[in-house]
């Protein structure tokens, strides 16, 4: 699994300056995404497109129905997928060493992390933001939709089912 990351603080006022730059080295750079609202969800057309295709499952019954979904705050999403050079940096190890079908590479994405794993890094970040709140965190599955949708272009005017 490769994982971005979401962030409240991209310019650093809320982090102390002994730990930016911590930060700083990594190079994490981010992208702000406004709010709005769009259609989560798999549509019947989508759903006989893949039936067709014979890429149907039991699994993609679980992206139905299609509803609207607003996100209320925009948010700052990583602009990249933690990279294998950024993983190293926080957490000093390499789970993707000895796996099938890795590309290494400073600028490959870390892979082979696990959820767990994931929130080990996101800890460690807020650990050297060193702040009350946390500031990183996973993007929920509605932001991340959200933003490789484009903001929402998609949006259809359905009825709303979810709120964030």
């Amino acid at each position: 699994m490769a994982f971005g990351l979401v962030s409240a603080a991209c310019g650093g006022d809320e982090v102390r300056e002994e730990n930016l730059e911590r930060l700083r080295l990594l190079q994490l750079e981010f992208v702000w995404i406004e709010p709005g609202a769009f259609a989560m969800g798999t549509s019947g057309a989508q759903a006989q497109f893949l039936r067709q295709r014979e890429m149907w499952d039991e699994l993609s019954r679980a992206e139905q129905p299609v509803c609207e979904v607003v996100i209320e705050r925009g948010f700052y999403l990583g602009k990249y997928e933690v990279t294998q050079a950024q993983w190293t940096a926080a957490m000093g190890t390499w789970p993707w060493v000895a796996k099938e079908h890795v590309a290494l590479g400073e600028d490959r994405p870390a892979v082979y992390v696990s959820w767990r794993d994931a929130q080990d890094f996101v800890r460690r970040l807020n650990e050297w933001a060193g702040v009350e709140k946390e500031i990183h965190r996973l993007p929920m599955e509605a932001e991340w939709e959200y933003a490789c949708r484009a903001g929402g272009r998609f949006s259809t005017g359905r009825r709303m089912c979810g709120r964030f």
